[in-house]
């Protein structure tokens, strides 16, 4: 992880050509494997380690077992489900050696059983789980897993468990020196708080993970954190995140990485949607349907694509197609009987429906109450159909409520839609004004961790600044802003000016810059 993987293959291929202990080679190989996943091919890396754990297995079962599970982090690397889930299952038939291993080996059962569809399975290992979690000692492998598991709590709505580990992690990363991994969980954070709503600490975790993955030479974890802020700049129909997601998937063509594909084809067709461009969005999409079935991924949390390709299709006039990918979310909403998947199922439903079907309508806002985004999706596709029955003094509260939600997320053409729409029922509101787009990336960050009540030496340890550069960049804030303490600035966030919380965890900075 220290960003040079070409010296680092070459000296393995040296040692592994001078030993034929079979131990000392699949410990070799092992690192091989691991250097070339983080900075080489994923699928390669597969092979690398499934080879060495089958060499080694007959030796030293433990070995095998840890083998095995690297072979399947990096068959989840590229993208691919099956491989993921048979590596999972056959570590899990050795015996570990360590209650470590034996957290390894459920991380990745746990995860691989999810992105196989059945989640169900999958949540029957939490209550051994996440005690094992809290009590592991922090190192740089176990942090990678781990924190991959948070992933999958993510996509099972555990919202709350997923942030503690993310947090947590982070801060061992940093305590056991393995500050290579910083990029990831500050975008597995990223993640997270979009899909909450706290889109501004999102697109600043973002902007930070990218930064800390390309000064270390991390290509693998670049690729996520580029996708992983094309995401957060898609939903706000910025086009120029179509730069950022292409560079993210060029990358991910090189490293084999094509579950980084899935994001980025997602994140392009919610812009396509967002600008209002359905025909583009809906091939888009098509296509990526066609790629994650290839995959044999069967979890609709992982991404969240297949709603946007639904309504894509239907406010292209394309409504057979629409109700053909509604009814497999409708049954994967009904196979996880989860909230999400469910409240889009039943907004696509009431979009698709003949006359207006409020209580679809209904269903899904009470699955999203604490989804912002799909909430006010939910609300404008209601306002919409309400107007167009000739109901527009019923359309007017959703549309109020969808056009407020998406002016405090910064989704502007999301925005512009809700406005046109209230307009169209004889009310017209003023674009509201957003102080925060004066902000860098990099104040916003600083501002956010701020408010959350982090001293100016606790922000700099979490941003590798020193804690005179954060107080520079903090002055800044407050004259841009026209504020002068940081309870004037805990204050703007608490009125959703600024947006969620940093979601971050202040550390004693190392080293200043």
């Amino acid at each position: 992880m220290a960003g040079q993987p070409p010296r680092a293959r070459a000296l393995l291929e040296e040692a592994a050509g001078e030993t034929d202990d079979p131990l000392l080679r699949a410990d070799i190989d092992g690192q091989r494997g691991m250097t070339e996943m983080w900075g080489g091919n994923a699928s390669e890396a597969r092979r690398i380690l499934a080879r060495a754990a089958e060499q080694v297995t007959p030796h030293d079962p433990g070995r095998g077992a840890g083998l095995l599970v690297a072979a399947g982090l990096a068959a989840q690397m590229a993208g691919d489900v099956e491989e993921t889930l048979a590596a999972a299952w056959a570590a899990a038939t050795l015996e570990p050696v360590h209650p470590g291993l034996d957290l390894a080996v459920s991380s990745l059962l746990f995860n691989s059983l999810i992105l196989a569809g059945e989640s169900v399975e999958a949540e029957k290992m939490l209550a051994r789980l996440l005690p094992l979690l809290k009590a592991a000692e922090p190192s740089g492998d176990d942090i990678v897993l781990s924190a991959t598991m948070g992933h999958g709590l993510v996509w099972i709505e555990r919202y709350g468990d997923a942030r503690a580990l993310f947090e947590r992690q982070l801060e061992s990363a940093r305590a056991v020196g393995s500050l290579g991994l910083v990029p990831f969980l500050v975008a597995c954070l990223s993640e997270l708080d979009y899909r909450l709503g706290n889109w501004n600490a999102a697109y600043a975790q973002a902007v930070e993970s990218a930064r800390l993955a390309e000064e270390t030479g991390q290509q693998n974890l670049l690729t996520f954190s580029l996708v992983t802020l094309g995401r957060v700049e898609a939903a706000r129909a910025i086009e120029s995140c179509r730069s950022t997601i292409s560079r993210g998937l060029e990358l991910a063509d090189v490293l084999g990485a094509h579950s980084i594909t899935v994001y980025g084809w997602s994140a392009l067709g919610l812009l396509e949607l967002g600008l209002g461009r359905v025909e583009q969005a809906s091939e888009r999409l098509l296509r990526l349907a066609a790629l994650v079935a290839e995959l044999g991924l069967r979890e609709p949390s992982v991404d969240q694509w297949r709603p946007d390709l639904i309504e894509a299709l239907a406010l292209a006039g394309r409504s057979d197609e629409a109700r053909v990918e509604l009814a497999v979310l409708e049954k994967e909403a009904e196979r996880t009987g989860r909230s999400w998947a469910l409240g889009a199922a039943a907004r696509c439903r009431g979009m698709l429906a003949e006359d207006v079907d409020l209580d679809a309508f209904e269903e899904a806002l009470g699955c999203h109450r604490k989804l912002p985004f799909e909430r006010a999706r939910t609300e404008l596709r209601l306002g919409e159909r309400l107007r167009r029955a000739r109901r527009s003094i019923e359309a007017r509260e959703p549309l109020r409520s969808a056009l407020s939600t998406f002016e405090q997320l910064g989704a502007a053409a999301w925005a512009e839609r809700a406005r046109a729409e209230l307009a169209a029922t004889g009310e017209r509101r003023r674009r509201m004004l957003r102080e925060l787009h004066e902000l860098t990336a990099q104040e916003l960050r600083i501002a956010l961790l701020v408010a959350d009540g982090a001293t100016n030496r606790e922000v700099a340890g979490a941003v590798f600044l020193s804690p005179k550069t954060v107080g520079y960049h903090l002055a800044k804030v407050y004259e841009k802003l026209g504020i002068h303490s940081r309870t004037q600035l805990a204050g703007l966030v608490a009125r959703g000016v600024l947006g969620g919380r940093a979601a971050v965890v202040a550390h004693e900075p190392k080293a200043v810059a």
